[in-house]
């Protein structure tokens, strides 16, 4: 079991919220590791939009960069300015 998911159980949290959650984790602004993505929207050097379950993450900065992609993270680096979530209209 993951640290995430003992956390989850230590804390009493209802696990129909973290399930197929998505998990975002970021470091001294220059990385952002984002957990339970549904691909990408858009990727230029000042923005990276990333398609979640309900919603979007858009990363802006500088210099942004997807240092790795696989089917569940995606790890994305640069001068991170600011980190926000879309959330879909229709939900």
């Amino acid at each position: 079991m993951s640290v995430y998911n003992k956390l989850i159980v230590k804390l009493g949290l209802p696990l129909s919220d973290s399930v197929g959650g998505v998990k975002l984790c970021m470091v001294d602004f220059m990385c952002v590791l984002i957990e339970g993505h549904r691909g990408i929207l858009k990727y230029t050097p000042q923005e990276i939009t990333v398609r979640l379950k309900k919603g979007n993450i858009v990363a802006a900065g500088q210099g942004l960069t997807i240092e790795e992609i696989n089917a569940d993270e995606i790890l994305i680096k640069g001068n991170i300015d600011s980190i926000k979530r879309d959330y879909d209209k229709q939900s």
